[in-house]
């Protein structure tokens, strides 16, 4: 970081991020935070979907898989910065569903970024080590019946199809709270802004598809609760998410929209 970045950060970014935080605890306070950051939810999602509308061709594909009311995990891929933007619109926009998104601590901790993401109903986790105050909060969300969104492969992938193993917590919790797991991909942010890159493109073709939901029979079997368990589990929910990769990419090939 060069030394006007650090003067950018600690006396411009960082003082605007602590206000802002400040005038979220405030909300909080008064129990009128949950009920403002629906409100900013909402004009955020219309915004940038007609931004990604207009700059990526955005395409949201089987929608009416997201469930309307019951408890879900909604399980993507990774392949870019973008993906938490594309993530929360992708599920949101059509369904009416709020998406409470598992994000890196790291976001966190980075000024502007943080007020952001609180406000539209993400949580952090560590990555890479067990997250027990993680962990509760997404069980306290889906005994509420919520959407809790989660990139199993925990960091970014290397884009198209070169997946990372899956992490299993995603379906440790869909064990414990028998939730329905829905895949998700996210098709075209490699391309746009994949790993690596500085800054983004301002065109190419960027989608979302659902699979359908699956339920306990579809991502467990047998009666099994030990670590070998899960990781069966978690490869048979990234192979569907890799399934729909493909589709995603036929379909958009037939309709002469896989423009890159």
């Amino acid at each position: 970081m060069s030394e006007f970045e650090k003067i950018l950060k600690r006396f411009v970014l960082e003082p605007i991020d602590d206000y802002l935080f400040g005038q979220q605890r405030i909300m909080e306070r008064f129990n009128i935070a949950e009920n403002v950051n629906e409100e900013i939810y909402k004009a955020s999602d219309k915004l940038l979907y007609e931004g990604f509308r207009k700059l990526y061709d955005f395409e949201i594909i089987n929608s009416d898989r997201v469930p309307i009311q019951a408890r879900s995990i909604i399980c993507c891929n990774h392949q870019s910065l973008l993906d938490p933007l594309i993530f929360g619109v992708g599920v949101s926009h059509e369904s009416r569903r709020k998406l409470n998104i598992m994000a890196k601590i790291e976001l966190f901790e980075t000024p502007l970024v943080n007020a952001w993401i609180r406000t539209h109903f993400a949580f952090p986790i560590r990555r890479g080590k067990s997250d027990a105050i993680a962990y509760e909060k997404a069980l306290e969300l889906l005994n509420r019946e919520e959407l809790i969104g989660v990139f199993p492969e925990g960091t970014l992938n290397n884009g198209g199809t070169r997946f990372l193993e899956g992490k299993t917590g995603a379906v440790r919790l869909a064990h414990e709270t028998l939730s329905t797991v829905v895949p998700m991909v996210i098709y075209g942010t490699d391309k746009v802004f994949g790993k690596g890159a500085k800054v983004p493109k301002l065109s190419g073709k960027i989608a979302v598809n659902f699979g359908k939901p699956m339920h306990y029979n579809d991502v467990f079997k047998g009666s099994e609760d030990n670590s070998k368990f899960y990781k069966k589990a978690i490869k048979r929910v990234m192979r569907k998410i890799r399934d729909l990769y493909f589709d995603t990419e036929e379909y958009l090939s037939e309709k002469g929209l896989n423009k890159q």
